[in-house]
């Protein structure tokens, strides 16, 4: 598991992926800023493909735009999920569709699959029949705030519990 967390950076206050992709798994992005553009990360000019499973995207601004990602050509693919309390600029600080996850106006052409994004928009990442907009009710406390239970099953996996266990996320996987 790889957290960043209270990082500042012009772009991506966390990380800046460029020009290679990257595989981001069980990964908790939390408190980044970035002045202008990826909160917590920045990912661009990338003729790859970079993938995110199970990722916990929260509490991340940018001046500009994407607190929680920016995006801009290539490849990506986001599985499980959680975009949630990330703002930027260009809603004046709001916590829209585009603070979470913000495309540049490159070729970026993302999969977004089973996961949680406040403020979902149709059409946008919502359109999608597998992406949510649910409140993720966070549990855990001191240095694991980000964590969900069963009750949480939702968003966990899409729903069909096969690998609550596996997400990193997860601390009472009974009910």
């Amino acid at each position: 598991v790889s957290t960043a967390a209270g990082d500042v950076g012009g772009h991506g206050g966390a990380v800046v992926i460029t020009p290679v992709g990257a595989s981001m798994i069980n990964c908790l992005f939390s408190g980044n800023y970035a002045f202008w553009r990826g909160g917590a990360v920045y990912d661009v000019d990338n003729p790859g493909n970079s993938s995110y499973v199970n990722c916990t995207f929260v509490n991340n601004d940018a001046g500009s735009s994407g607190g929680g990602a920016f995006y801009f050509v290539g490849n990506r693919t986001l599985t499980n999920c959680i975009f949630w309390d990330n703002g930027d600029g260009s809603g004046g600080g709001t916590q829209d569709e585009s603070g979470q996850i913000h495309l540049g106006n490159g070729d970026a052409d993302p999969t977004v699959k089973n996961c949680t994004i406040e403020a979902c928009d149709e059409p946008g990442f919502c359109d999608e029949d597998t992406n949510k907009a649910i409140e993720p009710n966070f549990v855990g406390t001191g240095d694991h705030p980000y964590q969900l239970t069963a009750s949480n099953i939702e968003l966990i996996d899409d729903g069909d519990g096969e690998n609550v266990g596996s997400d990193c996320r997860s601390v009472n996987t009974t009910t």
